[in-house]
């Protein structure tokens, strides 16, 4: 690893079926610099593999996998192959010769130590950065939706990766989501393409909260189709995620249990 010099993905983040987040590093030796974030869709990056903001969680897994396997491999070196101590008992730290003067085990206590940072380096690598049962479902309801992966308008922004985008980039899944519910899935009557010739976009996306809004305190979307209910759900996830109200949580979970259910 550390006589590698290039460009590489190393470990994997939110990983559900060949979907996960992943980061290219520059690796110059001993030092790796993180350059772009991905969110992969099958296996590996290929050209059109979106990009996202620079992941922060997959970024210190990275960090911790590698410099912590590091850190352990030469615990292991010392303690049960060369049966020398690497912290207690050797030069490499000033406080090793005050702790040698207490009498303790210290070659025990350092196998001790050593078990648990390999303990560590599992948990970083196989654990840490997995999915949460709730956003591992959120995800596999999403893909209900024919738009799940469909990179919208304007920012070709894709509404499966809303929240590794930042506030700007959510607002703009969530207004072109509900455009795209009462544009395609839901069509418009008679009365509203008459009224929207004369209706500006802001004034527009008000009149869909609002239809929005009653259709789903209304219970009425539970006439619908199970893919086009999979979308009316993306659009609940995104607005909770922007604003954490009881309102919004109680339509989310309401859309979330029909869906599971």
């Amino acid at each position: 690893m550390f006589f590698i010099f290039g460009l590489k993905s190393l470990f994997r983040t939110d990983n559900n079926n060949n979907q996960f987040v992943t980061t290219r590093f520059l690796i110059l030796g001993p030092v790796i610099l993180p350059l772009e974030s991905y969110f992969v869709y099958n296996k590996k990056i290929v050209a059109g593999t979106p990009k996202i903001p620079l992941n922060g969680k997959n970024v210190l897994k990275n960090y911790l996998a590698i410099y912590l396997s590091l850190f352990a491999i030469a615990m292991v070196l010392f303690n049960f192959f060369l049966n020398r101590s690497l912290l207690l008992e050797g030069d490499f730290f000033s406080f090793a010769h005050r702790v040698s003067d207490l009498n303790l085990p210290l070659n025990l206590i350092e196998k001790v130590l050593t078990l648990g940072i390999l303990g560590l380096v599992y948990y970083v690598i196989f654990k840490y950065g997995n999915l949460s049962k709730e956003d591992l479902e959120e995800r596999n309801l999403f893909k209900e939706s024919e738009y799940c992966k469909t990179r919208l308008p304007g920012k070709n922004l894709i509404p499966l990766l809303y929240k590794y985008y930042g506030l700007e980039e959510q607002k703009a899944i969530k207004n072109q989501l509900i455009a795209l519910f009462y544009n395609v899935q839901i069509k418009k009557t008679e009365e509203e393409i008459e009224l929207f010739k004369t209706y500006d976009i802001k004034a527009k996306m008000k009149y869909y909260n609002q239809k929005l809004d009653a259709l789903l305190s209304s219970q009425a979307y539970l006439n619908l189709d199970r893919t086009v209910i999979a979308h009316l759900f993306m659009i609940t996830a995104v607005t909770y995620h922007l604003e954490d109200s009881p309102k919004n949580k109680m339509y989310y979970e309401q859309l979330k249990q029909n869906l599971l259910s």
